[in-house]
């Protein structure tokens, strides 16, 4: 009965020190972390300025490439629940994308038994339909 309390004096000072190990481990990677963070930030914030349609339409098309301009892409959502509001804004964000409306192709996948969600996607091809090449259910 006694073990515990002796113990608790002996390995004190190494409980401690690995306790001191494990505050700057986390500290150093909180650091880290959040350095990437900003550093990936900034990037993205630079990348974004960068009008990215136009580099590609400025590729010589070679015989072995795609024409960027036949590329067609197909955004896949799955869903299950999730609010209308969501989903306008995901499909929203996609239907004003700088891409050209014959390349875009948006399915929102949701389950059997989510009518609502269903009745969500019914809103949401009212709306957008016309924005894109199809919008799949």
């Amino acid at each position: 009965m006694i073990a515990p309390v002796v113990a608790s004096f002996i390995f004190a000072p190494y409980i401690a020190a690995a306790i001191f190990v494990i505050d700057i481990y986390w500290f150093i990677r909180t650091g880290t972390v959040v350095f990437g963070i900003r550093r990936t930030y900034r990037q993205m914030k630079r990348e974004m300025q960068e009008d990215w349609w136009q580099r590609c339409l400025a590729l010589a098309v070679g015989p072995g490439s795609l024409d960027p301009r036949r590329v067609v892409h197909a955004v896949l959502i799955p869903t299950y629940t999730e609010p209308y509001e969501i989903l306008r804004e995901t499909v929203r964000a996609i239907a004003d994308a700088d891409y050209p409306t014959e390349n875009k192709v948006v399915a929102i996948i949701t389950r059997e038994t989510d009518r609502p969600g269903w009745e969500n996607v019914r809103r949401l091809q009212e709306e957008f339909g016309g924005r894109l090449r199809a919008f799949f259910h």
